[in-house]
């Protein structure tokens, strides 16, 4: 089970999940990765802490990640991971659009 509201994700605990993303730039068009820009998804379990529990870089083509199971497996059920989406542009341009909390929920077995 998958559910997104806005930006917050409930996922099953071990399932695979295709997370696309569709960013925005400044000025309302859309954001098109070139290939010296960076984008990833970086999830930890606080926002403080200095390593992550998942980080994955977007496929500039599709703006997708796939999260497999064993990222998931392990994570405490109920839990809020804060999660963010991030953007470097040429190794510059540094932007933040979407902060957020990941929360797995209870596989059935």
């Amino acid at each position: 089970m998958v559910k997104i509201d806005g930006t917050k994700i409930w996922l099953t605990r071990g399932d695979t999940l295709y997370l696309s993303v569709h960013l925005k730039n400044a000025d309302g068009t859309n954001y098109e990765p070139s290939q010296n820009d960076v984008i990833w998804f970086r999830m930890k379990k606080k926002a403080s802490d200095s390593e992550s529990v998942i980080y994955k870089e977007f496929d500039h083509q599709t703006m997708t990640i796939k999260l497999e199971p064993e990222d998931t497996a392990g994570l405490t059920v109920g839990y809020n991971y804060p999660y963010n989406i991030r953007a470097v542009r040429d190794g510059q341009e540094v932007a933040t659009p979407i902060v957020d909390s990941f929360v797995p929920t209870q596989e059935v077995g």
